[in-house]
């Protein structure tokens, strides 16, 4: 026995020496995350009561994360590596914690397995070290767990498990909203599986939750009337797919091997080696389905809370309850199974999901350097810089750790005046070129072909998760990567456009087309033919007459999958309106997969609807596939 845990600490250490290996290589180099950002932006306060009232009252999180950021960085900084050491700790801990879970409800095996897919897997990785409550909650978590499982497994329980058990679930719900049901969960089973005695203290325990929530009661029942976060939605039917799919690095072996091996491993020597269905598989599959199939309902009928990185807490639950059925293995197969498990783990992270390339080349320090480098590399022109930030601190940050600092026209495009007011900032503008980024806090759908009309040319775009930064010119000769394109200038509409017969109009002059009919000239492209894909970006360009300012003429976009509803999307003609009874540009932008398109199959269909009945023309028009940015959302989502 001696030496089998021997053997088990060791294999435990490697885990935990490669979970840290994993999570600090190249760190200094990992940038801070605009999510890491918003924490620093909203602690900028001279007291806590500021800090409640603007920086937690005026956000939908508890306080914890906020608080807590707040008086570390107070004594220790706010350097990326300062910001994070509280959360990769607590990182680790969870790792440990998820051991000691395993091998006490079923078996060391259990432990180490789950302990190495915490180790290696990016949704572990990656919310790890990022500075927002997620790590915290999930090492709170496993301590909530730890000690309730002392109080059903031990015959005599000290007071002070009882009152862990209950400040540690409180603390779940000081850093996130979300653990209210893992917490609720975990009550319920207690009230389940303990009996006697120490059920009336477990209840003393519960009734004392509540009571350490008051101060932050207020915070709650503020947020509460505010309402959830605007950038989850709602969850349909394809959420569980694509959760385990993103949990599990979208990697079919890595599922195959962990599903084989547990089921082959299980009938050549696990049946009847234990109870089929123990006290400890229930709760830990309850600890997973019950948040997340409460999760799901409240997000259907009341409004969405469910996301990838709110269930975190849950997942090692779901991971021990698949490695409960792992019987006992000799050193030789304990260490096989772990370490075949953790090189495939590792070799998905870094091959499949590119994950020191994505995580770390990201965020406003990557902006700004192309900033830095823009103003440096052309010197003798004269740059214009915008940024769509949530903050201008989010810049602040790092154009303050550095001697350049260029000048910044705007942090929220918005207050240009939409399409009109940009057009006429455009037009008076003296710029050779026009810098353009974004993070997190995405475009309007007008600005780049807008910006387009007056700086054409594609100096340079670099694309990064959740970010973009642009550089445009007056004349650029780089080949943009264009995968699909239709044009044309002046005469001969009808027949380029594909008109259909019964909805046609005739030619006004050879230079244009004018008509009164319901529907206009349409094009169609097949995805398939076409080698498109979701990561794309579609930019449709009609230059339109009409006879009024305001018009009900739009520009409309259909996709129309394979064996699904078609998604329609329309552009309204009145915002491009800028010249009354003259020519304007009417643009229609839009990245592919928010289209709803996810995969390569079905036909786009980019047309004009008159349902007015006016009378307009068309001159000119253009529509083109360009190659977009396949890094936007790969950190959640399957790289191209």
């Amino acid at each position: 026995m001696r030496k089998t845990f021997s053997f088990t600490t060791i294999l435990l250490l490697l885990i935990l020496l490669l979970g840290l290996s994993l999570r600090l290589f190249n760190f200094s180099e990992l940038s801070l995350g605009n999510d890491e950002l918003s924490v620093l932006a909203r602690i900028q306060y001279d007291s806590f009561s500021e800090l409640i009232l603007e920086g937690v009252k005026a956000d939908v999180h508890p306080a914890g994360i906020q608080v807590l950021a707040y008086y570390w960085s107070g004594i220790f900084g706010d350097s990326p590596l300062a910001l994070r050491f509280p959360f990769l700790l607590a990182g680790l801990l969870s790792i440990f914690l998820a051991f000691k879970l395993g091998a006490s409800w079923f078996s060391e095996e259990s432990g180490l397995l789950t302990a190495a897919c915490m180790a290696s897997l990016q949704y572990f990785i990656t919310l790890g070290v990022y500075a927002r409550p997620y790590a915290i909650v999930l090492c709170f978590s496993m301590a909530m767990i730890y000690f309730l499982t002392r109080i059903i497994k031990e015959s005599e329980t000290a007071n002070w498990v009882y009152i862990a058990y209950a400040c540690f679930s409180v603390l779940c719900l000081y850093f996130h909203y979300f653990s209210f049901l893992l917490v609720g969960s975990s009550a319920l089973m207690g009230l389940l599986f303990v009996s006697g005695k120490k059920k009336k203290k477990l209840f003393l325990s519960l009734i004392l939750i509540p009571i350490l929530y008051l101060p932050h009661l207020g915070i709650f029942i503020h947020h509460l009337e505010k309402g959830g976060s605007e950038w989850i939605g709602k969850p349909d039917a394809s959420f569980l797919a694509n959760y385990f799919s993103y949990a599990f690095h979208f990697s079919f072996l890595l599922v195959s091997f962990i599903l084989l091996s547990v089921l082959g491993l299980y009938l050549w020597k696990g049946r009847g080696a234990k109870k089929e269905w123990n006290k400890f598989r229930i709760i830990s599959a309850a600890l997973f389905l019950l948040p997340l199939g409460l999760g799901y309902l409240y997000s259907v009928w009341r409004a969405p809370v469910l996301h990838s990185n709110g269930l975190l807490a849950s997942f090692p639950f779901f991971l021990l309850f698949i490695f409960s059925f792992v019987p006992n293995l000799n050193d030789f197969q304990k260490a096989l199974f772990t370490g075949c498990l953790l090189l495939l783990s590792v070799w998905t992270l870094i091959d499949d999901r590119q994950h020191y390339k994505l995580f770390y080349n990201r965020s406003a320090e990557a902006l700004t350097e192309k900033i830095k480098e823009s103003e440096e590399r052309f010197k003798e022109r004269k740059i214009e810089h915008f940024l769509q930030l949530h903050s201008p601190y989010y810049a602040d940050y790092y154009f303050d750790k550095s001697t350049a600092r260029p000048s910044i026209k705007s942090y929220n495009l918005e207050e240009l005046g939409g399409v009109k007011g940009l057009r006429t900032y455009l037009k008076n503008s003296e710029a050779d070129m026009i810098s353009l980024a974004w993070l997190s806090k995405a475009l309007p759908d007008y600005f780049i072909p807008v910006l387009r009309e007056f700086y054409p040319g594609i100096e340079q775009r670099e694309n990064f998760f959740i970010s973009e930064s642009w550089l445009f010119s007056k004349d650029s000769l780089k080949e943009q990567k264009i995968k699909f394109i239709e044009e044309k200038d002046e005469g001969n509409l009808v027949s380029e456009l594909r008109i259909e017969e019964n909805k046609s109009g005739k030619h006004a002059e050879q230079s244009s087309w004018r008509t009164t009919q319901e529907f206009g000239p349409y094009l169609e492209l097949s995805l398939e033919e076409q080698k498109l894909m979701a990561t794309d970006e579609l930019w449709a360009d009609f230059e339109l007459k009409t006879e009024e300012n305001q018009t009900e003429i739009k520009v409309v976009v259909e996709y129309l999958p394979p064996s699904a509803k078609r998604q329609w999307f329309a552009s309204p003609a009145t915002q491009y309106i800028s010249d009354p009874l003259g020519w304007n540009r009417i643009h229609f932008y839009r990245r592919l997969q928010h289209l709803g398109i996810k995969e390569s199959k079905g036909k786009l269909k980019i047309y004009i609807w008159n349902p007015g009945l006016e009378s307009y023309s068309i001159k000119r028009y253009s529509v083109r596939v360009e190659e977009g940015n396949p890094w936007l959302y790969g950190l959640v989502e399957k790289l191209p």
